[in-house]
């Protein structure tokens, strides 16, 4: 590795800016709506990069290349679907309806969209429950990654790198609220973009172009590498379903549907946040292919990838790429922790301080203070859970692992219904979050050996569903004057 100066110079200007826009935040950021959504004023950049780059964490630049590396081409058509996928059709299903519901209900947080669509203070305390337990814990996984390579670049050590991040992320979140999660999205979502393309043309021309580079890993792997789904099998398809039908149910995402500044920004975001996710991960899965293809030519050394194929785009960077690349990595990867990490802070401080302390037990606090008491619980769920990541807890995992299989269980049923079927009811929205809450839980632990479809999701979704449909059908409706209300005149 090069002189770590330069490093430590490009990580400390991006952090600085990151700081320097939660600060600018913290001045624009005159009421309560304005600190849990932006005052429903995003415009389209911001708003397609915040919810592509809360979407694409780490993952996408450590784990995503990594599964590549094994696997080959599924891996790039699992990511042109995801786009596809997440990016129109999760936009076209939810988007647009849930910005007029929450607009009518005057909804700022999604327990509070529940609560008032439902006209249930028990679903309210329930999704609550189910974001701050499983949304705050999964902050945990997001440390490991930008702390991996800070190691790796830096030779920090693990806990000194899990602090760095998380002290940087949480001054700037409790300072500027969503318009300071929004608009540093928007700087990580561009280096993250930039990474991707950069390092898709390098690949191209470094490997000698898209013909040499799958022929010589057809050739060397075999051809089941470039097809689909290849040595994925039918995987594929469960893989690539889990990771879309999941965000659809993730509080850190669909909250952005409530920040539309109107209907031509939400149409004109749809092509933008397709276009970025398209060239983000499907490009990521690409260079996994392209590491294999370079340590069969010898670009990288023989056995140091191994086992762990996490490391293979990080060995990638270290022998391959050019200092400008490598530049590129530490900021991009950095950048899709941060802005991962920064949404799960902000639903959960919000779900603190607005759901359960002045909406949920009814504190006599006033707008201004359920703010500052919302920046104070970003701190401490911030000193939480960095100990837990610094701990290293087995719990950890598992509960990472099933976050989210329960936020699209718990979550999406009461959301799609909600919003397209007035029939769904208040006992159906609380049926089917317990079953999206309890399910997975048991489907993870005591049920295991006795599930025959495999991963937990679709067993949890599928009940989820059910539950909240034949529930709805056989218990009262909610009045015809609330419903028409939220069924007409969408803006």
């Amino acid at each position: 590795m090069e002189d770590r100066t330069l490093y430590w110079t490009i990580l400390i200007l991006f952090l600085a800016a990151n700081l320097a826009i939660g600060y600018f935040a913290f001045t624009r950021s005159k009421s309560l709506e304005d600190f849990y959504i932006g005052g429903r004023k995003i415009g389209v950049w911001a708003l397609a990069f915040t919810y592509v780059a809360t979407w694409n964490s780490a993952v996408t630049y450590i784990g995503f290349p990594g599964t590549a590396y094994k696997y080959g081409m599924p891996m790039v058509a699992s990511g042109v679907l995801s786009a596809m996928f997440a990016g129109i059709f999760g936009w076209l299903l939810l988007a647009r309806k849930l910005r007029h519901q929450s607009f009518v209900l005057k909804a700022l947080t999604i327990p509070e969209y529940i609560e008032r669509r439902y006209q249930s203070h028990g679903a309210r305390m329930l999704s609550t429950i189910t974001i701050l337990f499983f949304t705050g814990i999964y902050l945990v996984a997001q440390y490991a990654g930008v702390a991996y390579i800070l190691q790796l670049y830096l030779g920090l050590p693990y806990g000194i790198s899990v602090v760095l991040m998380a002290v940087v992320m949480a001054v700037y979140t409790a300072l500027g609220g969503f318009l300071a999660v929004v608009w540093t999205d928007l700087l990580c979502g561009l280096a993250m973009t930039l990474l991707s393309l950069f390092l898709f043309v390098f690949a191209l021309v470094k490997l000698g172009g898209w013909h040499e580079i799958f022929y010589t890993a057809a050739t060397a792997v075999g051809p089941q590498y470039n097809e689909i789904p290849g040595l994925m099998g039918i995987v594929m398809f469960s893989y690539l379903a889990f990771y879309t039908l999941g965000s659809l149910g993730s509080p850190q995402l669909i909250v952005r549907f409530f920040s539309i500044k109107d209907h031509s920004v939400w149409r004109k975001a749809i092509l933008l946040t397709a276009v970025v996710l398209a060239v983000q991960t499907p490009f990521m899965a690409f260079m996994g292919i392209s590491v294999r293809v370079a340590e069969i030519k010898s670009l990288i050394p023989a056995g140091i990838i191994g086992t762990n194929t996490d490391f293979a785009l990080p060995a990638f960077m270290i022998h391959v790429a050019p200092l400008f690349a490598k530049l590129l990595y530490l900021v991009g990867v950095t950048a899709a922790s941060m802005s991962t990490a920064n949404s799960l802070l902000l639903v959960a401080s919000t779900a603190i301080g607005r759901d359960l302390l002045q909406q949920g037990i009814k504190l006599p606090i006033n707008d201004n203070q359920v703010r500052w008491i919302t920046s104070i619980a970003a701190l401490a769920i911030t000193l939480i859970t960095a100990l837990l990541s610094l701990n290293k807890l087995p719990m950890v995992v598992l509960i990472s692992a099933m976050q989210l299989s329960i936020s699209g269980a718990s979550f999406m049923p009461a959301l799609i219904f909600g919003i397209w079927w007035k029939r769904g009811t208040r006992a159906g929205a609380l049926a089917s979050m317990s079953v999206g809450l309890i399910l997975p839980v048991l489907l993870f632990t005591v049920l295991k050996p006795y599930n025959i479809f495999g991963h937990p999701f679709w067993p949890s979704l599928i009940c989820s569903f059910v539950t909240y449909y034949a529930v709805s059908l056989y218990t009262r409706p909610l009045p015809g004057e609330h419903l028409e209300a939220l069924f007409s005149g969408e803006r």
